[in-house]
Parts: structure tokens; sequence; C-alpha cells
């Protein structure tokens, strides 16, 4: 056993133990994916519509060209997420994620135009991505 009168004097205050309060660390909730509508700044919202507007104009693209070796970056691969979600049965949410973002970006296209105000997105695609339309 420990006695903490046989160390000598020099070396006693070195062994002295203090209570220390418990560790407490906060705890931060569990964080889902925010959706598209719930971004909470124009910043945001223009950052993600820009890149979704890339990703639309690619597939818009791909659906109308014909080349094998087309200069267009992933032109190939738009060309073969498309074909896919031709070909594939499965609902919304079940599929691979380009698939369903392809099947999701492509429907709210063929609504959107429709309309006389589009939404950002469709409008960052028309504004900058003219070429695909």
């Amino acid at each position: 056993m420990y006695d903490a009168n046989a160390i000598s004097p020099p070396l006693r205050g070195m062994y002295q133990y203090h209570e220390m309060p418990p560790l407490v660390l906060p705890v931060q909730p569990m964080q889902r994916k925010r959706s598209f509508h719930e971004m909470n700044t124009t910043i945001d919202q223009t950052r993600r519509s820009a890149e979704l507007a890339a990703r639309l104009a690619i597939l818009l693209h791909a659906r109308r060209c014909h080349i094998d070796d087309c200069i267009v970056p992933n032109c190939s691969t738009a060309k073969g997420v498309l074909d896919h979600c031709q070909e594939c049965g499965v609902g919304l949410g079940n599929c691979h994620t380009s698939c369903t973002q392809a099947k999701v970006l492509l429907k709210h296209y063929r609504n959107c135009k429709q309309r006389q105000l589009p939404c950002l997105l469709c409008s960052i695609l028309r504004k900058e991505h003219d070429w695909a339309l």
C-alpha cells in the first residue's frame, strides 16, 4: 500500500493527487445533409445552384450528343448515366446517387422551363450554360 508520509519531504508535494472535475465534452447533435431548399444563405444557394446547373447542362448536352469522342468534359460519363436512367426501373432515391440526381434534375428542368419566371438553378443554366440548351 502507498504511504504518502514515507516519501522524503522534498518529493512529498510531487505526488499529491487532486480531485478533478469529470471531463464533459459538448455533445454535437447529428447533422443531416440539408436539402437545396433548406440552405440558409444566399451564397450557399447560389453556389449549389451553379453546381447543379453545370451538371444539368452536361446531361442536356449528352442527351443530344452523338459524337463518340466529344470534347465536352464528362460527356461520355453523362451519356452512361442517361443510358442507365432510361433502363432503370428503380424508384427515385433507391438507385445510385448519380441516377437519382439525373432523374430529379431532368424532371425539374422539364417542369421549370414551362414557367414564366424560372428558378435560380434554371436562370443560371440559361445564362451561363446556354450552349447546352
